[in-house]
């Protein structure tokens, strides 16, 4: 009996671990044929079917004619959780240095963006701290836990991108106060703070319209390097937090154009 269940958890694992290959594979590629699925997983085509109408019923994908491509929602999962993976360290370590600054009871505006995403889940067990935010993803880390109060901006919700903008989201900001405003962006030069959406833009300027302490939190690779719409000036930025990756030649521009740089260690 027990060698039985053994066999059938290590299939679950086993079938587990090719689904998420699977849809891996699809996220990177946008569909698949089921032959080259069966090349890809290594397995047979029998088992690909099987698989793609098992993931079709949970609304993980949807079959087409000789294979399959993911729903609109795992699409935006899976560009999330790539964004997420990239510099994924260095992320953490800025969210660590952030959540080490935000005192017990205070409020905070956070931005969409994966590193603000960070910082949502290194701040979620702090004491009575109220967070508003545009983001999706950063309200559903925060939502069940007792000690955060949170306030979701109302607006138009981005296709491809789990946040939300627009006239509204930019209007409802205009009614708030915070002890902190932290917003990310796409690129940092000596000219500023830049982002690739004149929208997202905006958001981020009213986030800091409202905020006493403004954070700007970039890990390195975006340092030196430009975007398309211009946010702020760095001295705008109460702090700016980078991690140790940032090149030496960089440092001496940004600290010298900045208020206060704090270089976290991974």
């Amino acid at each position: 009996m027990r060698s039985g269940g053994s066999n059938h958890v290590n299939k679950s694992v086993k079938a587990n671990t090719r689904h998420e290959r699977l849809l891996d594979y699809l996220g990177q590629h946008g569909e698949g044929g089921v032959q080259r699925l069966a090349e890809h997983l290594h397995v047979s085509a029998m088992t690909v079917r099987r698989d793609l109408v098992l993931l079709e019923a949970q609304g993980r994908l949807s079959r087409t004619h000789g294979g399959a491509m993911l729903t609109k929602p795992s699409v935006v999962e899976f560009a999330l959780a790539e964004r997420s993976e990239r510099h994924a360290a260095e992320k953490a370590a800025i969210a660590r240095q952030v959540a080490a600054m935000i005192k017990p009871g205070s409020s905070v505006a956070l931005d969409t963006g994966t590193t603000t995403l960070e910082v949502a889940k290194a701040i979620a067990t702090h004491p009575n701290l109220t967070v508003l935010t545009s983001s999706l993803a950063v309200a559903s880390v925060l939502y069940t836990h007792d000690g955060i109060e949170l306030v979701l901006l109302g607006g138009t919700a981005r296709r491809g991108s789990p946040d939300i903008s627009g006239w509204l989201t930019e209007q409802n900001l205009r009614q708030f106060h915070v002890d902190y405003a932290i917003v990310g962006a796409d690129g940092v030069t000596r000219d500023g703070v830049f982002t690739t959406s004149v929208e997202y833009t905006r958001i981020c300027q009213g986030l800091l319209a409202v905020g006493d302490c403004c954070m700007l939190l970039v890990d390195h690779s975006k340092i030196g390097k430009p975007s398309f719409s211009r946010v702020a000036a760095l001295k705008s930025f109460d702090y700016i937090i980078t991690d140790t990756g940032v090149p030496r030649t960089a440092r001496k521009w940004l600290n010298t154009a900045a208020k206060n740089v704090l270089y976290a260690r991974v």
